[in-house]
């Protein structure tokens, strides 16, 4: 796997927090959150048009139960400051990784094998690994991920 250092940089992030996924395979979590986010997109369809991928944000090394699922949209967004339910809203984040691989989500594990290995001997607790899913077919996703250590 060609792991090398890469900046992600996402503008107009909609999603959410789903608690759903414990207890799921890591090789069938990028199937699972794909359709979640298919779903989040087709239910925000009479608000705004998704221009993006589907996206997930993980902490794979710590006991967090939730991910972070979300995609982008094409037309400018404004938060009233009102609750519109649980969304998660971020106008632009870069992510600068220097853990940047891409791959079928059948590797996710050999992905987050990697991580460890290279970072062994620190706690790995803050590594956030956001997973780009995009080409699904009948037998794969593919995932951009990208790795950067920070806190939730």
């Amino acid at each position: 796997m060609d792991i090398r250092p890469k900046t992600l940089s996402i503008v107009q992030m909609v999603g959410y927090k789903e608690e759903g996924l414990v207890g799921v395979l890591t090789d069938e979590i990028c199937w699972d959150v794909y359709a979640l986010g298919q779903d989040f997109i087709e239910g925000m369809l009479d608000t705004v048009y998704s221009d993006g991928p589907v996206y997930f944000k993980s902490y794979p090394f710590s006991d967090l139960e939730s991910v972070a699922i979300f995609t982008t949209f094409g037309n400018k967004i404004t938060p009233t400051g009102e609750e519109v339910g649980p969304l998660l809203f971020e106008e632009k984040i870069l992510i600068e990784s220097d853990d940047f691989a891409t791959f079928l989500s059948d590797n996710l594990s050999e992905y987050y094998e990697a991580l460890a290995s290279k970072y062994s001997g620190k706690p790995l607790d803050n590594l956030a690994v956001y997973h780009v899913l995009y080409h699904p077919s009948e037998t794969s996703v593919v995932v951009d991920a990208y790795s950067s250590w920070e806190e939730d």
